[in-house]
């Protein structure tokens, strides 16, 4: 049978609530006609996070929930079921933690306690929003993360605004962006890409999708000043750093640096604050 994960919307939206909100109320109709007539057509799974969660508040209503949960098979403490936990983490912790088919995680501080009090619709009035603002008490942007499990990664970092990384099958980092910060640590390995904090650093490997002859294979982005070194396992050979001209897409200087043991070694200065595409020589001259 297909394997149905049960997260805690589910069990508490089981429970009958006769002043809720309309849609609340048809929720609860739906989970439960759900869990009566069609949860025996599949193998159920939840997980510590999940009871956990469960169990807290009112303590009447915590155990309804918790007899739900103990009827269904309690997944192991993993990498698989990290992966299943990002939408508890966003839920439970101070962050927003997303994760993309291309095995990216990226995540920031969390408004979920704002109450919104702020107009809808796409066109906004800058002195209107500004004083909606100061009424708001926004949290930190720092983001401060020490051996933090999400999607089967344990990560630490300091930084600020968000951040987003991504790993190989080895545990290398092979696309990084974040602010204010200057390393982040995985899986116990520690990439330090500068010297001292960056406003911004980003790097990603061009999609195969998206080369084209005689292109880029990565670009980069650095906001800040200091001695940059990006991890680049997969490139070999001479390669050239080339800075964006004034236009996207159009060509300026080359930058001075180095490719050496799979690391991409260059100065960043405020002048060269534009998209870096790093181009394999041969395909250069």
């Amino acid at each position: 049978m297909p394997t149905v994960y049960i997260e805690t919307s589910i069990v508490s939206f089981l429970r009958e609530n006769p002043k809720a909100e309309p849609d609340s109320v048809l929720r609860q109709q739906m989970t439960r006609a759900w869990w009566d007539f069609h949860r025996h057509r599949y193998d159920l799974v939840t997980a510590q996070y999940v009871v956990d969660e469960a169990n807290n508040g009112n303590a009447k209503f915590a155990a309804e929930r918790l007899g739900h949960l103990a009827q269904i098979a309690l997944l192991p403490l993993g990498v698989e079921i990290d992966r299943l936990a990002t939408e508890i983490l966003s839920r439970e912790s101070d962050y927003l933690f997303c994760r993309f088919p291309n095995g990216a995680v990226a995540l920031a501080p969390h408004l979920k306690d704002l109450e919104e009090c702020w107009p809808g619709g796409f066109a906004r009035n800058a002195e209107e929003d500004k004083a909606l603002v100061a009424k708001l008490q926004l949290p930190s942007d720092q983001i401060a993360l020490k051996d933090f499990r999400v999607n089967g990664h344990t990560v630490s970092y300091e930084g600020r605004h968000a951040v987003a990384f991504r790993s190989d099958e080895k545990g290398s980092l092979t696309a990084f962006c974040g602010a204010a910060s200057n390393q982040i640590t995985i899986a116990g390995r520690t990439t330090r890409f500068a010297d001292q904090p960056m406003a911004l650093v980003s790097w990603a490997p061009v999609d195969p999708a998206r080369r084209v002859e005689h292109g880029a294979v990565m670009q980069i982005l650095i906001h800040g000043s200091g001695e940059v070194r990006i991890p680049a396992p997969a490139l070999a050979g001479p390669v050239d750093l080339i800075l964006q001209g004034r236009t996207p897409g159009s060509r300026s200087e080359t930058i001075p640096g180095r490719l050496e043991n799979g690391v991409l070694t260059f100065t960043a200065t405020p002048a060269n604050g534009r998209w870096l595409y790093v181009v394999p020589r041969q395909a250069a001259e």
